[in-house]
């Protein structure tokens, strides 16, 4: 195989990669395409999905009210944690399903506040399994007939298409079988992953760092690694089990339960634990995430203005508004920033929602960018897995392992 088609084949190897639904892991990605470098994978893939998903939720107000303004502000409930606040568990909920962009939050509460024995409203994003679809749902959380609220709730909303579905939620814990001897390593990365992410790495706690003060707390307790679960669950409303991150406390007792937590009672899953792992790896790429978003930022609005630059030779490039020539690239974007600000206007709006956007990116979009699913293996990985390939080796093209027939 000469170079020509070893490099066709790993730029063959390397878009198939890109346009798969899940991310690599480092030890994936070397595997499969070892001459690529990861970091500049990682850079490709999470700029197609991001501007994916910009492209499809740009002007659903959810999107714009999470991911255009200042992220979740966790301080209050890490307050109430240190605090040891309860928070209030309500038994009788109603839920809303799958509510279309076109009916306003304010309409939502305002209806949620007429119901009978109406006691608290949360709206949530959730991704629908089948199609990793962001749907709205909300839960109305009442004390009282739970059955007569659903029916109140239906009369005074006709015409809207809501579905309301009646949930009796119980003070019960999940167990799992999941166990690894990195647990307490994962988890104190994922705790300050999110400290990080949230802004809460910075704050002291009766003048001891945040992340220090947990430390000592966690050892005092003489259960790390359930402290830290704790401190997960209550202030981030992240389930390390599940693996995913909740907009409000009641989302996390309908979808998790009050507690998950291992049990020796539970059959060992080896599958379910493979699954686990690779996906704790996914996670702690997102050290280097902003670094990444901050690249893709500059990467994106230069190749966006270059629609009104036209190349005519080597190193000649024109101008599309004005037809002036330049000898380089890198002066044609300077032009036709200086003299056609106004023809950039529209671009530097979509250049701003969408530095926003990935500015603003929580854990949950995180999970969605980078395919996490606690359930499955990326199905592509099965396929890849499943067949015998050679792929590129530089010792084995190279003649200097021979093979010889008997």
């Amino acid at each position: 195989m000469n170079q020509e088609n070893i490099d066709d084949r790993v730029h063959k190897d390397y878009y198939y990669f890109i346009n798969q639904d899940a991310v690599l892991i480092r030890q994936e990605k070397n595997n499969l395409m070892p001459r690529v470098e990861y970091n500049e994978y990682l850079k490709t893939f999470y700029k197609k999905k991001t501007q994916l998903i910009f492209s499809k939720y740009k002007n659903s107000p959810w999107f714009i009210k999470r991911y255009q303004n200042k992220k979740h502000n966790y301080k209050g409930r890490l307050t109430g944690f240190i605090e040891h606040l309860k928070e209030d568990f309500f038994v009788n909920n109603v839920l809303i399903k799958e509510i279309k962009d076109e009916i306003k939050e304010e309409e939502l509460k305002d209806l949620a506040a007429k119901c009978l024995y109406f006691k608290e409203f949360n709206e949530f994003i959730s991704l629908k399994e089948k199609n990793q679809q962001f749907i709205r749902n909300a839960i109305i959380s009442i004390d009282g007939d739970l059955n007569e609220s659903v029916k109140f709730l239906e009369s005074i909303s006709e015409g809207t298409n809501l579905e309301f579905e009646p949930i009796i939620l119980e003070e019960t814990s999940r167990r799992t079988s999941i166990k690894s001897p990195d647990d307490l390593s994962n988890v104190k990365i994922i705790v300050k992953i999110l400290c990080d992410n949230y802004g809460l790495t910075n704050e002291s706690i009766n003048g001891t760092d945040l992340l220090k003060f947990l430390e000592g707390e966690a050892i005092k307790s003489l259960n790390e690694f359930n402290y830290y679960l704790n401190f997960l669950r209550k202030v981030f409303l992240f389930c390390y089990y599940c693996l995913k991150q909740f907009d409000s406390y009641m989302e996390l007792n309908l979808r998790c339960g009050v507690n998950h937590e291992f049990s020796s009672d539970c059959i060992v899953d080896l599958s379910e634990q493979r699954i686990f792992d690779r996906n704790i790896n996914v996670i702690k790429t997102w050290v280097n995430f902003p670094i990444i978003m901050e690249e893709i930022k500059n990467d994106d609005r230069d190749s966006a203005i270059d629609k009104y630059v036209i190349k005519k030779d080597a190193q000649v490039f024109g101008c599309k508004l004005c037809s002036k020539d330049f000898s380089g690239l890198h002066f044609v974007r300077l032009h036709l920033n200086k003299r056609h600000p106004e023809c950039l206007k529209d671009l530097q709006n979509e250049f701003n929602a969408f530095d926003n956007f990935l500015s603003n990116i929580d854990y949950k979009m995180f999970s969605r960018l980078s395919g996490i699913d606690i359930f499955y293996l990326p199905k592509f990985l099965n396929e890849v897995n499943n067949l015998n390939k050679i792929r590129y080796s530089e010792r084995v093209f190279s003649g200097e392992i021979v093979i010889k027939r008997k």
